[in-house]
């Protein structure tokens, strides 16, 4: 199930032994693990809530045998748990005590766990949608006593790449501004993600425009070297998404999974791949690797190779 699918499924009954959360998002994870532990632990939340960052199999057994403490049931968190195949048939086998709840939650996907918790409850705790963020922003915002537009909360999902931590941290300052929360107080308070300006700059260099260059100055301002090198590497990721979508004949979802973002990213750089023929991606691909060899090699300055890169892309 879905992150936003947890609260309802536990409202109404749900009950399991293991859950497993998984996906990029930190912000999905706290909260999962939050309305768990008061789904099943009733009292004394500091004695029956147990964090264990032992790994070796016998030892998560004997955490998760203890019994509760005038609690209905005990929590065990495991974080970044990646078990073989071996030690979940050790869990299958000895059967876990009815009254704890198993919950591991790992940022990075693992099959073996994944194909586990078929038969226990899987929450997939991965990204969400601009769109979808938007709805929950503008929730998040009513609950400071803020009022947003709606153009504003979508922004602010583009601006921080759909990163609930930092959206929720943005929210944090936010709610002091005066007034209702617009577009341009987005604008004004809250700096662009790296991601998002890759695609920004991506479909800036699209579109042949000098939009390239004001994306760049904004980078120039920060005077961080490492910016630089960061904001090439997402350029990449951006072309080699379009050099995939475009003509791949596969869904979102299929072609989302295997280059490992979700499937919006990959609708919005299939967008943006209409501008650019197939050989002319596979071209720009080259050409941002060669950058990235002249800064690692010490041949160019971050800055201006990448300013070399964008005025070479839009030459393509």
């Amino acid at each position: 199930m879905k992150f936003s699918q947890l609260k309802k499924h536990l409202s109404a009954g749900g009950e399991d032994t293991l859950y497993y959360l998984e996906g990029d998002d930190a912000y999905f994870h706290k909260k999962a693990i939050e309305m768990i532990n008061r789904k099943f632990v009733t009292a004394l939340p500091e004695l029956n809530s147990a964090v264990i960052s032992a790994r070796d199999i016998n030892e998560i057994r004997d955490s998760c045998s203890v019994l509760p403490f005038m609690s209905e049931r005990r929590t065990v968190l495991l974080r970044e748990w990646y078990p073989t195949e071996a030690e979940l048939l050790q869990l299958d086998k000895w059967g876990q005590n009815p009254a704890c709840v198993m919950v591991v939650s790992n940022l990075l996907p693992w099959p073996s766990l994944r194909k586990y918790s078929q038969g226990h409850t899987f929450v997939d705790c991965g990204r969400e949608s601009d769109l979808t963020l938007a709805g929950w922003i503008a929730q998040l915002f009513a609950a400071e006593g803020k009022e947003v537009d709606r153009d504003a909360a979508l922004m602010l999902a583009q601006y921080c790449s759909c990163d609930m931590v930092r959206i929720d941290n943005e929210i944090q300052k936010l709610k002091h501004l005066s007034g209702r929360v617009t577009s341009r107080g987005i604008e004004e308070n809250v700096s662009k993600d790296v991601e998002y300006q890759a695609y920004m700059l991506a479909a800036a260099v699209a579109e042949g425009r000098g939009n390239p260059y004001r994306i760049l100055r904004e980078y120039t301002l920060k005077g961080d070297a490492r910016l630089y090198t960061r904001l090439l590497a997402s350029l990449y990721s951006n072309f080699r998404r379009m050099f995939y979508a475009k003509g791949s004949g596969k869904g979102e979802e299929e072609l989302g999974r295997l280059l490992g973002v979700k499937p919006y990213a990959v609708k919005a750089s299939a967008k943006t791949a209409r501008k650019f023929k197939k050989a002319a991606l596979k071209k720009a691909l080259k050409l941002l690797s060669a950058t990235e060899y002249r800064i690692k090699s010490g041949s160019m300055g971050s800055e201006p190779a990448l300013y070399f890169a964008i005025a070479s892309l839009m030459r393509i």
